[in-house]
């Protein structure tokens, strides 16, 4: 595949390819995600006028663990910090967020257009995370084990609270907390005066 540029505007040369000379372009974003939703027609639209040329890997981290943990994957091989979607990546390009991935996408696939390689090869890193996966559904950890008490809604609570993904699950989660640690202090208190006024 060529770029070239005419009268000041980049052309990529389209070619029919197999499917493994393409380029493989990896879209993490996730369901109730308006951001995501607002830059999916963005990425449709990319993925029809370079059919040719591109493989546009869509990964729903909210949903799916297999993405979420290929997701952190890359994240850690690119060093990004912010573990947010939409995230996309082309060849050595990260764009995160729907306003950078609309005005971006096209200059970052026009720019590593000659070497446009993913830091880890697709199949490489879903072999690895799929290795990861199995290994920790087969080796649960003591305290997976030991949470059979009823203290899950602690734990869900603790999880979305240290998410990066979805802030109105933290907002949501924490109001729940709050009336959690509300409800606890109104039966300790009741608790401690019933027993005042058995003395």
């Amino acid at each position: 595949m060529g770029v070239f540029a005419v009268g000041g505007t980049f052309v990529m040369e389209s070619r029919k390819a197999r499917a493994s000379d393409k380029i493989d372009v990896l879209f993490f974003y996730g369901t109730g995600c308006g951001h995501c939703a607002a830059v999916k027609p963005t990425i449709q639209k990319f993925e029809e006028e370079h059919e040719d040329d591109v493989n546009v890997h869509w990964y729903d981290v909210y949903v799916d663990q297999e993405a979420n943990t290929l997701f952190s994957f890359y994240a850690d091989k690119y060093n990004i910090a912010s573990r947010g979607v939409p995230t996309l990546i082309i060849g050595d390009k990260v764009l995160q967020g729907d306003t950078p991935i609309e005005s971006g996408i096209n200059s970052a696939l026009f720019s590593c257009a000659g070497d446009c390689v993913l830091k880890i090869d697709l199949e490489s890193a879903l072999a690895e995370v799929r290795g990861n996966v199995e290994n920790a559904l087969e080796q649960p950890n003591d305290k997976q084990q030991e949470k059979t008490d009823g203290s899950e809604v602690p734990i869900a609570i603790e999880a979305g609270l240290t998410s990066e993904v979805n802030l109105t699950n933290k907002i949501i989660l924490s109001i729940i907390g709050a009336l959690m640690l509300i409800g606890i202090g109104i039966f300790v208190v009741g608790r401690s005066k019933k027993g005042e006024s058995e003395k």
